[in-house]
């Protein structure tokens, strides 16, 4: 059984220290059971996410690589984002909600795989929320 769909935000806040946030933790470990389901795009954000945390100093090289070497650990599916897909309904989903290309990348999977979608970022919440897309982690 697939959990979610998982944006950057949210893996990141399980592998950065000072990103520590005990609701997300409790999705990770249903993710490292259970799985999830991300988006081509989810690999090289979070990858940017610890090449940014490496460059201002808070992580060095060596961790980064270390921890994008325990991601493929975790059971993720990476789906395709078909370039037909991409400049209809995707693109529409971004004017619309006025989200960037890549957060409406997220927004479609979990529309096209009915599944709730796990992200931190507050203007994707909304956008999720505005079309009926359950978000996690539940904030109280």
């Amino acid at each position: 059984m697939t959990v979610c769909v998982l944006d950057a935000s949210v893996t990141l806040t399980w592998l950065l220290d000072d990103e520590i946030d005990p609701i997300s933790d409790g999705l990770m470990d249903r993710v490292a059971t259970e799985g999830a389901v991300a988006p081509a795009i989810w690999p090289t954000e979070v990858a940017n996410g610890l090449l940014s945390a490496t460059r201002c100093g808070r992580i060095p090289a060596d961790r980064a690589k270390g921890m994008l070497e325990t991601l493929v650990a975790f059971d993720v599916r990476i789906e395709p984002t078909p370039l037909a897909r991409l400049h209809t309904r995707i693109f529409a989903l971004a004017t619309g909600a006025r989200l960037t290309v890549y957060d409406a990348c997220y927004l479609d999977l979990a529309l096209t795989q009915s599944l709730p979608l796990a992200t931190l970022d507050q203007q994707l919440r909304q956008a999720a929320e505005a079309l009926n897309v359950p978000v996690l982690p539940a904030r109280p």
